[in-house]
């Protein structure tokens, strides 16, 4: 029974290795049907040991992470919320790709109930009081806070 239980695990593990480089096959394919040249700048100075934090720039972090991804010789562990990791698909490819759950404050911020009323704005008038720009628009100053 213990030696099954070791067989298994080598099994999954090994699997989750086997799944890891496979995605990275199929996205290099997929970038490399997108972009006609992907241009990775500093390379060479990745350390081949020890733990690297690569951070992108850019605004689409889906682009960034497969960029990085097929491009440096480092497996990559990604980061990946929570509440994503417990979802059935997204969560079974993000523990394939060997990614590390992180529960982000707005999945746990809970709706409050009441009334935000501004007294009085910057220039002294009172939340009565609407601006030209406020009684166009139809705008007012009291809500239900979120």
């Amino acid at each position: 029974s213990f030696c099954i239980g070791v067989i298994i695990y080598i099994f999954i593990t090994e699997l989750q290795e086997l799944l890891y480089y496979a995605v990275k096959v199929f996205f290099t394919s997929i970038v490399s049907i997108f972009f006609r040249r992907v241009e990775a700048i500093g390379v060479k100075n990745i350390p081949h040991y020890g733990p690297v934090l690569f951070v992108g720039n850019h605004a689409n972090q889906f682009v960034d992470g497969l960029c990085i991804m097929t491009t440096c010789e480092k497996k990559i562990s990604y980061l990946v919320a929570e509440k994503s990791w417990r979802r059935r698909v997204v969560g079974d490819l993000a523990w394939a790709m060997g990614c590390v759950p992180v529960k982000r404050a707005q999945d746990s911020a809970t709706g409050g109930s009441g009334m935000i009323i501004e007294l009085c704005d910057m220039q002294g008038r009172n939340s009565g009081e609407k601006s030209r720009s406020e009684s166009d628009s139809g705008g007012s100053k009291e809500g239900l806070a979120e």
